[in-house]
């Protein structure tokens, strides 16, 4: 990964989070707000402690949101496909949250243990028969198609 990448990664999230922080300061700005895009990746702490305060502001201020994993490395994928799994079940912010709070306490980033924790504390069977259906493989496939993944079905 190139510096000026992770550069413009760390420019993003700054961005967000001090436009985060001066929104919940100033009410007049919230109601202009109409739409968050947040750029994130599930090993980035930062992410991980700003994800409270970014759920509590857009249900605070009904504004639309956006979430947009930019990890597109090798072991991240299984994480990104089964997260993109959980918003397709309509749990995509219980599988976030429950991922970064998993991560702050301690188990480790993009591991099979970390993985198998979040879909089990989940428990979605919505989820579990999209990571077994292959209409769902082939949709998340095309969302990702920058890799060929091998679709994980062993968390259900």
């Amino acid at each position: 990964m190139s510096i000026w990448l992770n550069r413009c990664r760390l420019f993003l999230l700054l961005s967000l989070i001090g436009f985060i922080n001066n929104a919940m300061a100033n009410a007049a700005v919230a109601t202009r707000v109409k739409t968050i895009v947040e750029f994130f990746s599930f090993r980035c702490i930062h992410c991980a402690n700003v994800n409270n305060k970014l759920n509590q502001y857009v249900i605070a201020h009904n504004v639309k949101y956006l979430d947009v994993n930019i990890d597109i490395s090798p072991q991240a994928l299984k994480t990104t496909i089964i997260y993109y799994v959980a918003v397709d079940a309509g749990v995509g912010v219980e599988f976030k949250d429950t991922y970064f709070k998993a991560v702050l306490s301690g188990m480790p980033v993009y591991a099979e243990s970390t993985l198998a924790y979040v879909v089990n504390a989940i428990k979605n069977k919505t989820m579990g028969s999209l990571l077994k259906s292959q209409i769902e493989q082939q949709r998340i496939k095309q969302k990702l198609d920058y890799v060929q993944p091998k679709f994980p079905t062993n968390y259900t």
